[in-house]
């Protein structure tokens, strides 16, 4: 669920509320707060009908910043031209305007530039993903189609007053915030643009990938409607978000998003990693023809989305979005149809087509009411008790793992040179087309 989304709730309007009566009840408020440490937190511990007699605290997150590199060890370690290096600010020096999403916040710079508008990017839970995305913002090559350079470096503030200051340390970095938005909001605003933009942006994005490919990040794993900024004029994308730490499930190919899942269930005797690092771990593993095939099968997923005029394949909590959509991945309505084969040979591998043609049921909740729905048309059926919903998430995650252990089980089979008939049919990779095809193949419709 998106930011916006978040705000509309009625739980996010009563914790306003609450917040608003407690605060103004604690002497020295905004004191308190701004001396407190980057990414600490307000916790409330209950939710009473009487606000005045809510139980709230601050969480201090001392001891965080220590965990962070120093931006003299990162200038250091990186060896980059120090012209490469943007400016740094202080955290002390942003004005926060609105979150986003995740670890993304519009904000100000009043002191340089007055009620212009930024893009602020950290990671309070795992920074070297942060310091992963600066490093290649400041490596690659200029892009028409991909995001440029931070415009500043935020650091923590200097005290200026201690005889031994700590090291400046790097929180994150600012680049330019584009109003027009991404193309998930493009999709979701007016669904029906022109097929020669949508062609339009479908070449820029495969052209853009084969640039990244051939450039220093190697790979690019993020791709998503929600990844892809609009420029003004609506004319052009732009690739961003370059952490490499995987995707939403539904656009990582099964062969990233199995073996990213089955790392983090079975390797307990490995060191800790978060999920960015597990599944960049799995990237960097694959070979470069098969990293080329795993971008291919998102592209694939982009350009479903980008023809059937959406901004997500499925209405469920693998995806980030404003509405539901009114169709469904691998279902066709709108794209086509010299562009539905290209998008089954992209996503050759993906489970949604093995279950083509099954006679699945699934269990919504619509309000407070659980109801069947059908999956063809989402239609509404008969209602259903929370028991019956918890044995069909139940059946769902079986089926899952399932898919999961068979696909696995081939993928072994694959890399020992010893497949069975069907192999290649379910591991999917094989038979995907290159990038220079892909792209072959928009241009002939383009032309």
């Amino acid at each position: 669920m998106s930011s916006a989304a978040v705000r509309r709730l009625d739980i996010t309007r009563y914790l306003e509320q609450l917040l608003s009566v407690w605060s103004s009840s604690v002497p020295y408020f905004e004191e308190i707060y701004r001396a407190l440490p980057f990414g600490s937190r307000i916790m409330v511990d209950n939710l009473p009908t009487d606000l005045s007699k809510a139980k709230v605290r601050f969480l201090s997150n001392s001891g965080w910043e220590d965990t962070l590199a120093p931006l003299e060890h990162l200038s250091g370690l990186w060896e980059l031209p120090s012209e490469s290096w943007p400016t740094a600010v202080p955290i002390g020096g942003l004005r926060h305007v609105r979150h986003l999403n995740g670890n993304v916040s519009v904000i100000r710079l009043p002191r340089e530039h007055g009620r212009v508008h930024f893009i602020f990017k950290t990671n309070l839970s795992d920074p070297d993903t942060i310091y992963h995305e600066l490093r290649l913002l400041l490596t690659m090559p200029p892009h028409q189609h991909v995001i440029g350079k931070p415009r500043y470096i935020v650091t923590t503030s200097r005290d200026v007053d201690l005889e031994s200051p700590p090291p400046v340390r790097v929180l994150g970095f600012i680049l330019e915030y584009y109003e027009s938005g991404t193309m998930a909001a493009a999709l979701e605003r007016a669904p029906d643009l022109p097929l020669q933009t949508k062609l339009r942006w479908a070449t820029q994005v495969v052209r853009a990938m084969s640039d990244v490919r051939d450039g220093p990040a190697g790979f690019y794993s993020d791709l998503n409607p929600d990844n892809l900024l609009i420029s003004p004029d609506g004319l052009d994308v732009m690739l961003i978000d370059f952490e490499q730490g995987g995707n939403w499930d539904t656009f990582l190919a099964p062969e990233v998003c199995y073996a990213g899942n089955q790392d983090g269930e079975v390797d307990r005797n490995a060191a800790p990693s978060t999920p960015a690092q597990r599944f960049r771990g799995v990237w960097q593993s694959l070979s470069r023809e098969r990293q080329e095939k795993a971008m291919v099968f998102a592209i694939g997923k982009l350009l479903w989305c980008m023809f059937e005029g959406v901004s997500h394949t499925r209405n469920s909590t693998d995806e980030r979005y404003e509405t539901e959509t009114p169709i469904e991945f691998p279902n066709f309505a709108g794209t086509p149809h010299g562009l539905r084969g290209l998008i089954r040979q992209c996503t050759a591998g993906a489970p949604e087509w093995r279950a083509v043609g099954t006679a699945a049921v699934g269990i919504i909740r619509t309000r407070m009411e659980f109801v069947v729905a059908r999956d063809e048309r989402a239609e509404l059926g008969d209602g259903c008790t929370p028991r019956e919903a918890m044995d069909a998430a139940k059946t769902l995650w079986t089926r899952r793992v399932g898919e999961m252990q068979e696909y696995m089980e081939a993928r072994c089979r694959w890399l020992a040179d010893m497949p069975v008939a069907g192999d290649d049919l379910l591991l999917g990779f094989p038979s995907r087309p290159s990038l220079s095809q892909v792209l072959e193949s928009l241009t002939r419709v383009v032309n």
